[in-house]
């Protein structure tokens, strides 16, 4: 905006950028902008731009945006700057590259190459093939459902089979599997003699081979998918990545499709601990547990131990095989040595192509990009989300109906009967459980030295907040940050989503 004038200013997008949700790097990627789009430059905050695109505001980097008022001097600042433009900033989800970025290194793909791609095939006819055209260096996505679960990239001059097309994407059949990619990077084919002059076109062609489909890499500071996105950073000797989908946001995008036959109760408990866990796929390879991953974190286990991820793949391959095979089999992961203790979670190891992993140096394989990859890969299928979620359920059973996790003669269903309740020992099971029955029975003891009656099914909701305010101080000499966790929780009792009533929590519906 000028602010002597008080106009908007406007500005010409020169590459296909993304729109962000915040002036940084780490901002959320809105969708992104194509070449010749016009904007409103609502704010100039130096490297980025506040700008307004379709009504909403977001942020971009400036040195991709020609001003409308300053067009003429711009020109040959532009012939300056143009080896600045990376293909690696202007990619947008439909397209893959080797990196995904708003600043930093140089490729050799030229912006003015991008600015050729938006082609707009016309379906009225009888066309039933078609043929990719991606700017040199990229290729296309194709997806299992318009923009979700990638299949494969195909590269530029592939033939596809047209079946339909479906809005602003085409669905397709590859070597005999279908799926879904934008229209716009689509050239239909209507005659016998075109397909013939585009084969013989395409054959003469040189490209460059490209990756096989699972080689990533480490570019900078970030590892890299095969097609270029990013799926991780670089954190001390490994991969971090905080996930994007928490636990709260998944129950509210499916409740009707896979959670009519949860109990409310569970359902409230899972919502109220979701600020404290981690989100669906989060991935850590830097600490001594070699990898973990999805919303509790399930790691590989420390040392020679085992671990909880693989119970978590079993989990899987026992309700859903092709979705474990397609991410996990089909690159010789698999589990082996379960164990299901009675008052613990699920634990077991790995197998790599048929060798177990039970060693430091063995599961040091772990950390491996590809394998990496693949836990990122599946975070983002339907099925994993709702195994994970499935898995936490089932830890709460684990904890709160065990007759070998016993107070006195009660179990722990017996003591804490509030949805408040469960959702801190849940908080607590997850961060640690090896501590979550000293601390309750610690509580226990004081609230019984207060003269409160020693059997729990004559305590009364207040007796249960004065046993759960007892826990708290227990746990807080176990548990790092405590009372903040607890605190986020107990927003949820506040807002009327979580009740702190005896006897509230239900664990089937």
């Amino acid at each position: 905006m000028d602010k002597e004038t008080n106009k908007i200013e406007c500005g010409i997008v020169r590459v296909l950028l993304n729109f962000r949700s915040r002036p940084d790097l780490e901002g959320d990627v809105k969708f992104h902008l194509r070449p010749g789009q016009e904007i409103s430059i609502l704010e100039d905050q130096g490297e980025w731009l506040k700008i307004e695109v379709h009504k909403e505001i977001g942020y971009v980097n400036s040195h991709f945006i020609r001003r409308r008022a300053n067009e003429i001097e711009d020109h040959d600042q532009d012939d300056k700057n143009k080896n600045d433009v990376k293909s690696s900033e202007p990619i947008t989800p439909e397209l893959s590259i080797s990196l995904l970025e708003d600043t930093g290194d140089k490729t050799k793909t030229d912006a003015k190459t991008l600015q050729t791609t938006d082609i707009k095939p016309d379906l009225s006819g009888s066309l039933l093939e078609g043929i990719v055209q991606v700017p040199e260096g990229l290729s296309l996505n194709m997806y299992e459902e318009p923009g979700h679960n990638i299949l494969k990239t195909l590269s530029n001059d592939t033939i596809i089979k047209v079946m339909e097309k479906q809005a602003n994407h085409l669905k397709v059949q590859v070597d005999g599997e279908d799926g879904f990619v934008s229209i716009n990077y689509v050239k239909l084919i209507d005659s016998v003699h075109e397909r013939r002059t585009t084969k013989k076109k395409v054959t003469k062609k040189v490209t460059k081979k490209r990756p096989p489909s699972d080689r990533c890499q480490i570019i900078g500071d970030y590892a890299i998918t095969p097609d270029g996105e990013k799926f991780g950073k670089k954190f001390q000797e490994g991969i971090i990545n905080s996930g994007e989908t928490s636990i709260m946001a998944y129950i509210k995008q499916n409740a009707e499709k896979h959670f009519f036959n949860t109990s409310p109760s569970v359902i409230n408990v899972l919502k109220a601990v979701s600020p404290n866990q981690s989100n669906f796929e989060a991935i850590n390879t830097s600490n001594d547990t070699f990898i973990s991953f999805g919303i509790f974190q399930w790691s590989a286990g420390t040392s020679n131990n085992p671990g909880e991820l693989p119970a978590l793949l079993a989990h899987l391959k026992r309700e859903k095989q092709k979705v474990f095979d397609k991410y996990f089999k089909s690159v010789g992961l698999d589990i082996c040595d379960l164990k299901y203790p009675v008052n613990w979670p699920p634990v077991g190891y790995f197998l790599l192509n048929n060798k177990r992993l039970n060693t430091e140096d063995q599961k040091e394989k772990l950390r491996d990009l590809n394998i990496i990859y693949r836990f990122w890969l599946a975070a983002h299928d339907d099925d994993m989300r709702h195994v994970q979620i499935k898995h936490a359920i089932a830890r709460i059973k684990t904890f709160y109906q065990n007759e070998k996790l016993m107070i006195g003669r009660n179990i722990i269903e017996e003591i804490i009967s509030s949805e408040y309740g469960v959702a801190l020992l849940l908080d607590q099971f997850v961060y640690g459980p090896g501590q979550l029955l000293s601390c309750l029975e610690s509580a226990v003891k004081i609230l019984k030295k207060k003269g409160i009656s020693k059997k729990p099914e004559r305590w009364t909701s207040e007796d249960e907040r004065e046993l759960i305010k007892n826990y708290l101080k227990s746990r807080e000499t176990v548990m790092t940050d405590s009372n903040n966790r607890a605190g986020k929780i107990y927003v949820k009792v506040q807002s009327g989503e979580l009740s702190n009533e005896r006897h509230s929590f239900k664990m089937e519906a």
